[in-house]
């Protein structure tokens, strides 16, 4: 009797191990299709905002960016393209900071080091300005 209980019991304990395992690939899947729509929604936006700030349309660029910055935080170029924006309607503050959060991204990045390099020049910072563009041909010595 005791065998046919202990039987039982891991019967019963393998098939709660079965569903629980289930229960988990379902909950990745769901999470691998959400953040693939995520990325997929970000890289529309983003793509708004390019042709906003290639029509110098660059309010409607800033939103697109954000947007597309809240689909994926990581979107490094979509924080490139938001603080080129707001460089371009003298908001050099702000690019500052938005260049800066793309080199925290993807620190390997020459052309974000360049655009930083400017801001700051913009602002007569010309000593943080060096030293961005020192770091830009530092990543790519043609740059």
């Amino acid at each position: 009797m005791k065998k046919l209980d202990i039987k039982k019991k891991r019967n019963k304990l393998a098939l709660m191990l079965v569903i629980f395992s289930g229960i988990i690939l379902i909950v990745l899947l769901f999470m691998n299709i959400y953040k693939n729509t995520n990325i997929k929604r970000s890289l529309e936006f983003l793509n708004a905002g390019k042709e906003a700030f290639n029509n110098k349309e660059y309010g409607n660029a800033i939103k697109n960016f954000k947007i597309s910055i809240k689909f994926n935080p990581n979107n490094y170029e979509a924080y490139n393209f938001l603080a080129s924006s707001y460089l371009m309607i003298g908001q050099n503050e702000q690019a500052i900071k938005y260049y800066r959060k793309s080199i925290s991204l993807n620190p390997k990045n020459s052309e974000t080091y360049r655009l930083l390099g400017n801001a700051y020049f913009y602002i007569n910072e010309y000593e943080l300005a060096k030293g961005q563009f020192k770091k830009a041909l530092e990543h790519d010595p043609n740059d």
